[in-house]
């Protein structure tokens, strides 16, 4: 058993107020639970083949590792160290093995602990508007910083034509910006990236937006 994203990078920096919970079965044909546990939970199937589970307010994805679209679509190994290079953002290279009782992690996870700069990892991902909502999410919510390699990969794939309002109304089941905003932070992204390109400085973001 696998705890995979961001409940663990929200506990290692402090933040403990955590809106979903990924969990990464090793092999799903060895699972074996008694109806009774399921009974008092609501239960729907999710992408990955596997479960959505909602207790009160905390969603639960549970999946089997083999059925991780990176791993599938990459053809890597079904391991916890290929999950870490199927992370779009690196704040998400970082596995608990719950059997173990130890985390592994790579450089990636260690850098944006220490600098809190936004990148992304793997830049293959089948839902890239929900990858673009998710980091004006974390940039405005957790005053994270975007690297350039993030902020290229934005502008080259923002499009207009995606429907973001569905995009964050069926993953946080709230707007919380309109197409307006979002427009605004790619502009923003699109003005630095000369300048960034240069320094390599994900500060220089912050010269560029203002009050957004």
């Amino acid at each position: 058993i696998y705890v995979f994203s961001g409940v663990i990078r929200n506990l290692l920096l402090g933040y403990y107020e955590n809106r979903d919970l990924d969990i990464v079965i090793g092999n799903t044909d060895e699972l074996n639970l008694p109806l009774k546990y399921f009974r008092p939970l609501k239960l729907k199937r999710n992408s990955f083949g596997g479960y959505k589970v909602s207790i009160g307010k905390l969603i639960i994805d549970v999946w089997d590792i083999r059925n991780t679209w990176g791993i599938k679509n990459l053809n890597l190994q079904s391991s916890p160290n290929s999950l870490l290079k199927t992370a779009f953002f690196n704040f998400s290279s970082i596995v608990y093995d719950f059997n173990q009782e130890k985390f592994i992690y790579d450089n990636n996870f260690i850098e944006f602990y220490h600098t809190h700069a936004m990148d992304v990892l793997c830049e293959k991902n089948p839902d890239i508007p929900l990858c673009i909502v998710n980091t004006v999410y974390y940039a405005l919510k957790y005053s994270f910083t975007i690297k350039y390699g993030l902020c290229k990969w934005i502008v080259d794939n923002y499009c207009s034509l995606y429907d973001y309002k569905e995009v964050q109304l069926r993953h946080y089941k709230y707007e919380y910006f309109d197409s307006v905003l979002i427009e605004k932070v790619v502009d923003v992204c699109r003005r630095a990236l000369p300048i960034m390109q240069v320094s390599k400085d994900s500060r220089v973001l912050e010269i560029w937006s203002g009050r957004l």
